[in-house]
Parts: structure tokens; sequence; C-alpha cells
């Protein structure tokens, strides 16, 4: 699924830039949203998340 306008719950957590330049955004309902520099991306349980409530992302090596 990929959102260009943002999330709906209007809830974020946190964000992160990983190594590759891609900005992760948590949400409070809707999972996790990563911008590659063009598009949104959003992951959900759907995609292997356990809750969609996300408050936390960080990056392992």
């Amino acid at each position: 699924m990929i959102r260009t306008q943002g999330v709906q719950s209007g809830n974020v957590f946190c964000e992160l830039q990983d190594k590759d330049g891609n900005l992760w955004f948590s949400t409070g309902g809707e999972g996790v949203y990563r911008f590659d520099g063009e598009n949104f991306t959003n992951f959900t349980t759907e995609d292997g998340l356990c809750n969609n409530k996300v408050k936390g992302i960080i990056q392992d090596k």
C-alpha cells in the first residue's frame, strides 16, 4: 500500500533515517511508514508487524 498524503490517525511517534537514507515513521494505529524520497510505503500487521501501534523504530547492524 502506498500513500502520499500522510496518516489518518494523526499520531506519529518517532522517526528514523536509515543507512540508505529512507525515513521511517511509526504511528499510533497504522503501523510504520517508509519514505524513500518519492513515495510513502505503509507496513502493517498484514506485512508481519506484531501490532499496528508502533512507538519505536531502531536500526540494527
